[in-house]
């Protein structure tokens, strides 16, 4: 999500996932048809999500006799559910700005170890590689912090980068991890990083400073 907001709940984020996918003001019917929700409960939500600023609410006319049916449409405010946007954003850049050049796995790494510079851990507990696991953990990552060693367990990238534009993953977080370390005064410094079928293991070495 972007921004900062309080937790939506899962029925609530789904009802308002559909909401801004839909591409036109829908009504309460049209959700709970959708989600599978009692009218009444669908009604709640969306009534729910206008109070909050992230449903706007309309009345459509439609020339029959009684009330008017509301319909509802996602606010500038509404937070953004899902990362397709985002996955996808990575996979053109990738692909037409990074592939194509010529040295391109060092540009990837000099970029990574220049984010890592700027990057901290929300929550820091004095140790090196812990900050390293931590910061990745924020990250979508599944990371240990063990002796001279970090273990990702779970890399987000492998589920949506194919296998040509997983190495430019790969080399954007090997300098990400010497900025990180660069950035806390570490001597150590990314010696290997073992790209698995399933886990990836980043060994440090301690540099010597000149």
């Amino acid at each position: 999500m972007t921004g900062e907001h309080a937790p939506l709940g899962a029925t609530r984020s789904e009802v308002l996932r559909v909401v801004q996918s839909a591409g036109s003001p829908v009504g309460v019917s049209w959700v709970a048809s959708v989600l599978d929700l009692h009218t009444n409960s669908a009604r709640n939500h969306l009534e729910e999500l206008v109070a909050a600023g992230f449903l706007h609410r309309a009345v459509q006319p439609s020339g029959a006799h009684g009330r008017p049916p509301a319909v509802y449409a996602a606010t500038a405010d509404a937070p953004t559910l899902g990362q397709t946007h985002l996955v996808e954003l990575a996979q053109v850049l990738i692909d037409t700005f990074v592939l194509p050049l010529e040295g391109s796995e060092q540009r990837l790494v000099e970029a990574g170890r220049a984010w890592g510079r700027g990057a901290e851990p929300q929550v820091d507990s004095g140790d090196d590689l812990t900050a390293v696991a931590r910061i990745f953990g924020e990250r979508g990552f599944s990371a240990l912090a063990g002796d001279r060693l970090v273990t990702f367990v779970k890399c987000p990238f492998r589920e949506v980068l194919d296998g040509s534009q997983l190495p430019a993953a790969c080399a954007l977080h090997r300098g990400f991890i010497d900025g990180v370390l660069e950035r806390r005064g570490s001597r150590d410094r990314l010696a290997t990083l073992q790209v698995g079928e399933r886990e990836c293991l980043a060994r440090v070495e301690d540099v010597p400073a000149l």
